[in-house]
């Protein structure tokens, strides 16, 4: 499934997206091969804009495979925003691989440099128009539930997730 707002708005990341799914033009790197930093918010966010489908995002850390100083793979961990307000609760913002490239491990690497920084409980979630998760599952995540199907909003030929505009976010704004 894309969305039309995607294709016009992400139409290299898709085009991307789909080479990968079908196994053409990616560049295929080992992630032992590179080497991990930690990278700023800034940094990671214009990484996240060009290879991202959701663009950038709120991290707290943000941890990248580097090869010749040059980022390949990105992830970016949040704090948990809903539900219990612990600090060992953690939250896979963003994941992803510069656009023709396949760091084979990257996730799984990526995510242990930072689970052995900030030990606790991690979620994500996965978009299943792309796949079912799998990377998640080789990492040792297990799955928890399947989410009902939401809706959008559109204005402007933009989309919004239904959450931007609830009850307690349209009380800030002065309504």
């Amino acid at each position: 499934h894309i969305w039309e707002d995607l294709w016009d708005n992400k139409k290299d990341i898709i085009k991307n997206r789909i080479l990968y799914k079908i196994g053409k033009g990616m560049i295929n790197i080992g992630a032992r091969e590179c080497s991990i930093d930690e990278i700023s918010r800034e940094e990671a966010n214009l990484f996240f804009e060009k290879n991202h489908l959701q663009g950038r995002t709120i991290p707290f850390k943000c941890v990248a495979i580097k090869k010749d100083g040059e980022i390949l793979s990105c992830i970016a961990i949040g704090r948990r925003s809903i539900g219990k307000k612990i600090n060992d609760n953690f939250e896979i913002l963003r994941f992803c691989n510069k656009l023709g490239y396949n760091i084979m491990g990257g996730f799984s690497r990526l995510f242990n440099y930072v689970y052995k920084i900030n030990p606790g409980n991690y979620i994500s979630y996965a978009d299943l128009s792309w796949g079912e998760g799998e990377v998640y599952r080789h990492a040792g995540f297990n799955l928890i539930r399947y989410s009902k199907p939401n809706y959008w909003y559109f204005i402007k030929g933009k989309r919004f997730h239904r959450y931007t505009y609830r009850k307690s976010e349209l009380v800030k704004w002065g309504y």
